[in-house]
């Protein structure tokens, strides 16, 4: 059965706000018959949520009860047997044996067509104005350039937390499968955008969920031992994937003096429909592991293994950050399961590599981090729920308690902002400067006049693609020189 993450998670976010009543009797719940969906339970006293079948049965504490109603991919919540309520979340307090089960109906969902331009886009089955199609139906997107223009991106778009989510494709045929209200579309772009480019999409160098873990290459025609550039995308640690960097990417594997891999990682918590939640060194783990994987395959690259810096927006600021800063956290002796160690282990490595080899190995290779309007405290950060973890633990994935003093291993950083992000504050950043220079660390803070929040990002639509051409692009090549003082 399928379930939906992000439900799972607010669920799971509404449920912890009840208080424990202190009764210890106990009582039985009964999942009623139901078909195409599942129940989510929460009470007092229950140290996790617990998923409730068809015909199941659950001991509860008596006293206060959450239960949301979750349909499979494709069904919605209709109404409640045994129970009244209206919406697909309850909140009463059990005082005896009950039977609660909940109908649902498949969905309908609208689906549009972006105009194409500079190309022509066919789907099937065809997108009728004002038409709801059953969810789950396949649509098939199929994309043509004109003259002088390729294909950038197939999409679809769905509405997403802060803005909208792309899901893309570049070849020429994708199949969606409709689990939302969605928008459909193709993007083309000037053909010279990736002259001399040799691009790679989708290199797998993982899988410890139920997400792939992948990663882009763009590499300059012909490249031999180039420095290696790392791009960690934003999204809050909750959406995007590398797709969002390729703008970035083909920017920097232009100029033919980078060989760039553009990765991807978990998405924080359950949002990945992963049942045990991923936590921020998990997430960490992931960038130490595509870094791996990317090593190891360098010279088909046509890339220096010894030779790399890295950078990422928003959240990949932060992971950025951290990827530069813990590298001497790098080990198998687990995170925070004995008092006051927290090790991070990369989800790769290579065969003939042990972790400390790994860890060792990148002391020296990593010659510069530029983390761009990233969170470097992740204590302090508001907008994205985190799963709960200590103090201690929060401590060891923020970048400003991991700087290391510059005698000790030098990683000197860029760090950039623009004056008009809500998001970002520049008392966030200076401070992060600020500790860096304190350690001795070379550290140089631009702030980018009337820029909002990731500028560095590129999608389908054109106003952020006239965002990232504004600045972006000038923004890439000060990073760019910025490299370059620690690369020959």
């Amino acid at each position: 059965m399928k379930i939906s993450p992000l439900r799972l998670l607010t669920a799971a976010m509404v449920c912890t706000v009840l208080i424990s009543c202190g009764v210890e009797k106990k009582v039985i719940l009964h999942a009623g018959e139901m078909s195409d969906g599942t129940l989510a339970v929460y009470a007092s006293g229950m140290d996790k949520l617990v998923f409730l079948e068809s015909g199941s049965s659950l001991e509860v504490p008596y006293g206060p009860l959450a239960i949301e109603a979750i349909g499979d991919q494709g069904y919605e919540f209709s109404y409640w047997n045994g129970v009244d309520g209206e919406d697909s979340k309850l909140f009463f307090n059990i005082e005896e044996e009950q039977t609660i089960g909940a109908v649902f109906v498949q969905a309908e969902y609208s689906v549009s067509l972006d105009e194409a331009v500079n190309g022509n886009v066919t789907v099937n089955p065809e997108v009728i104005p004002g038409k709801k199609y059953p969810a789950n139906t396949v649509f098939t997107i199929e994309a043509e350039a004109d003259a002088g223009f390729e294909i950038d991106s197939l999409y679809y778009a769905v509405p997403g937390p802060w803005w909208v989510d792309y899901f893309e494709s570049p070849k020429s045929h994708f199949e969606v499968r409709l689990t939302s209200p969605m928008v459909l579309g193709a993007s083309f772009m000037d053909r010279n955008m990736t002259k001399g480019i040799k691009v790679i999409n989708d290199i797998v160098y993982a899988k410890p969920g139920v997400k792939e873990l992948k990663y882009d290459l763009f590499s300059p025609e012909n490249a031999a031992e180039l420095p290696l550039l790392i791009i960690v995308h934003g999204g809050g640690w909750s959406s995007n994937s590398e797709d969002v960097m390729r703008g970035m990417a083909r920017e920097i594997a232009g100029t033919g003096k980078y060989v760039v891999a553009s990765i991807d990682y978990r998405w924080i918590g359950h949002l990945d429909g992963d049942p045990e939640p991923n936590l921020m060194h998990d997430l960490i783990g992931d960038v130490y592991g595509a870094m791996a994987h990317v090593i190891e395959h360098a010279e088909e690259y046509g890339a220096d293994p010894e030779c790399i810096v890295i950078t990422g927006d928003s959240a990949g600021g932060h992971l950025s950050a951290s990827a530069a800063t813990m590298i001497e956290r790098i080990g198998d002796g687990g995170f925070g399961e004995k008092k006051g160690v927290y090790e991070i282990m990369p989800t790769y490595l290579p065969a003939k590599m042990s972790v400390y080899e790994f860890r060792d190995f990148l002391k020296g290779a990593l010659r510069a981090a530029a983390p761009s309007y990233g969170v470097f405290d992740v204590r302090t950060n508001p907008e994205v729920p985190m799963p709960e973890q200590s103090s201690d633990a929060l401590r060891a994935v923020s970048p400003i308690f991991n700087i290391p003093a510059e005698d000790e291993r030098s990683i000197p950083h860029f760090l950039v902002r623009g004056t008009a992000d809500p998001l970002i504050r520049d008392e966030m950043v200076r401070i992060y400067n600020d500790a860096l220079q304190d350690a001795g660390q070379d550290a140089l803070y631009l702030q980018v006049p009337d820029a909002g929040h990731a500028f560095f990002d590129w999608k389908p639509d054109r106003e952020t693609q006239a965002v990232f051409e504004e600045f972006g692009v000038p923004n890439i090549y000060e990073m760019l020189d910025f490299f370059d003082r620690f690369i020959k």
